[in-house]
């Protein structure tokens, strides 16, 4: 008998491949507003809940997301990562997702404006849409290295891969499915019966849970298992830990709310269920894990879809239905391995600089720190040329912060952001760039990082007005720093990737000197006053090549009032 507890503690939380090492994370949340659903019904407030392991490296490269599994937490996904496992923190930045329906992202158990039965129904493109607003929005992901997930979360990423095939260079599918049997359809449908049937014979809550519990648990391994592993005078016993263990995780209608997703799902659905013609949208290797006697979630539909996109899938035969992989858990972990096979890229990172914490820098933010809070304020956002910048006398009619720090970078402004954030500015003005470039980072890095800043304060600072002012030229003629020589180009193409992030954010009217991005974002050509005809900053105006004389300052901000920018 204690070979049988072990063996079902082992899946107690329907973990599919074991955990030796529980990762510390902290539950965060993602607010989404009102989001939009396929069916154009509308979750108010939708949250997505998400917890991150790992560093990310400086050219963000070694992003993974593993999503939840069907009643599955973020939490109870800190079993795939640390070291050796499938999603190794050490190695990964690991973002763990909850799905919609889970009781920790938007549910119908948390709520309050459409509790229950109140509460919208969802399908799978929808958590998946969910989860890219997350990732490349609030996050400021603009592609990962891999998508994975088990079970519920095998589905999610079949439809990651065909709803966002740019976006990550590979997927796992474990034990998940892009499309429904019959087979699968009956017992989900039978759940979902039985929920439904208790609900209206005013059933509470633990009976509708031990119905539920005892068709899912016999469709979770195969009779041979049952037979093999579990006594009939042991029943008892095994029978009361499956209801106990769900009792955490069970609520009646998050429950039912993931069904109606689960037996939705179709990825061939807006081909018109061509599944040739889904499958052509797949462009990550895809490494698809199936096991032969799965009673929940069949396996034929994954293994035609292995061959449409031409993927040699992982067939494991054992009579542990679908918890398979987790009987099998070194082979599948050494396959993952191997199909994940993530090079570090040392000879990359040893050239990216990504540093900001300089000893200036923490005594900057020491005595930001030390001053008190000022709310909705104006602020200037940046490096030493803004630093230097007396704004608070160029603009007396505004409150005006200087938030500049000599030295600073892309990296730097994102790591401070918070701070700003939590005193709701009215106004942010940035310039930041041209460290990055003189430190050699490339400018697809720094464009990742402007893309970051944007979904940062769009997201947790939505009524924030970001101006988005070109980084300055250089003139070389005077240039006092012999490594920031002939840089221009290079700040003649960050400054196109800003007016690109623009395009990509909001439609732009045709005007010379500014373009308009929504109602909260603004992108200033500062070209217009600072450089001179050959594109170097005009000698004028800088002491030094890069930093500015005070007339510059005074053109600068008659630029902002002219555009209507300040009061």
């Amino acid at each position: 008998m204690g070979k049988l507890i072990k063996n079902w503690f082992y899946t107690s939380l329907i973990v599919f491949l074991p955990f030796f090492i529980q990762a510390q994370s902290v539950q965060k949340f993602a607010q989404l507003g009102d989001f939009k659903l396929e069916n154009g019904k509308i979750i108010k407030d939708c949250v997505i809940g998400y917890r991150t392991c790992g560093k990310i490296n400086s050219t963000h490269s070694n992003v993974i997301l593993v999503i939840t599994w069907f009643g599955g937490t973020s939490h109870d996904l800190l079993g795939f990562t640390g070291h050796g496992m499938m999603a190794d923190s050490t190695k990964y930045f690991v973002v763990l997702i909850d799905a919609l329906g889970n009781g920790v992202s938007s549910s119908p158990s948390n709520s309050k404006l459409q509790p229950d039965t109140s509460f919208p129904q969802f399908n799978i493109r929808d958590m998946v849409n969910s989860q890219y607003i997350l990732a490349a929005k609030i996050l400021g992901l603009r592609h990962v290295f891999c998508i994975m997930g088990s079970s519920m979360g095998g589905m999610q990423t079949f439809q990651w891969v065909v709803s966002y095939p740019d976006f990550m260079d590979k997927a796992i599918a474990i034990v998940g499915s892009p499309k429904l049997t019959s087979n699968d359809l009956l017992l989900w449908n039978a759940e979902l019966l039985a929920i439904d049937e208790g609900l209206k014979c005013n059933s509470d809550e633990q009976s509708i849970k031990n119905t539920v519990v005892a068709i899912h648990a016999l469709n979770l391994r195969t009779p041979d298992y049952f037979v093999g592993h579990i006594k009939p005078e042991e029943f008892p016993e095994f029978l009361k830990g499956e209801e106990d263990k769900y009792t955490k995780v069970f609520n009646t209608y998050d429950w039912a709310s993931q069904l109606r997703a689960m037996i939705a799902q179709n990825v061939s659905a807006p081909f018109d269920n061509d599944m040739e013609k889904a499958a052509e949208k797949v462009k990550a290797e895809v490494l698809i894990v199936v096991s032969k006697q799965d009673h929940m979630v069949n396996p034929q539909p994954a293994l035609d879809f292995a061959k449409l996109i031409k993927s040699k899938p992982l067939e494991l035969d054992n009579d542990c239905g679908h918890f398979g992989a987790g009987c099998e858990a070194e082979k599948v972990n050494k396959t993952i391995n191997n199909f994940l096979d993530f090079q570090s890229k040392e000879e990359e990172e040893s050239i990216i600089d990504s540093s900001y914490a300089n000893p200036y820098y923490l005594q900057r933010m020491e005595f930001f720190k030390q001053l008190p809070p000022v709310k909705h304020a104006v602020v200037f956002l940046g490096n030493s040329i803004t630093e230097r910048g007396e704004w608070h006398e160029l603009i007396p009619e505004e409150v005006v912060l200087n938030r500049g720090i000599g030295g600073d970078n892309t990296f730097g402004v994102l790591a401070r952001l918070d701070d700003i954030l939590n005193n709701d500015p009215a106004k942010i003005f940035l310039l930041i760039g041209i460290n990055d470039i003189g430190r050699g980072l490339p400018v697809d890095i720094i464009l990742q990082n402007y893309e970051r800043i944007i979904n940062k304060i769009q997201s947790l600072s939505p009524k924030t007005i970001l101006y988005l002012q070109s980084v300055l030229p250089i003139n070389d003629e005077v240039l006092q720093y012999s490594y920031m020589k002939n840089k221009n180009e290079q700040v003649n193409k960050l400054n196109e990737g800003i007016l690109k992030l623009a395009q990509k954010y909001g439609n732009l009217p045709n005007e010379s000197i500014r373009t308009s991005l929504r109602d909260n974002l603004v992108y200033i050509n500062l070209h217009t006053v600072m450089a001179d005809a050959a594109g170097q900053l005009k000698k004028e105006y800088t002491i030094d090549g890069i930093h500015l004389k005070p007339l510059a300052y005074v053109q600068w901000v008659n630029l902002l009032r002219q555009e209507k920018y300040l009061k």
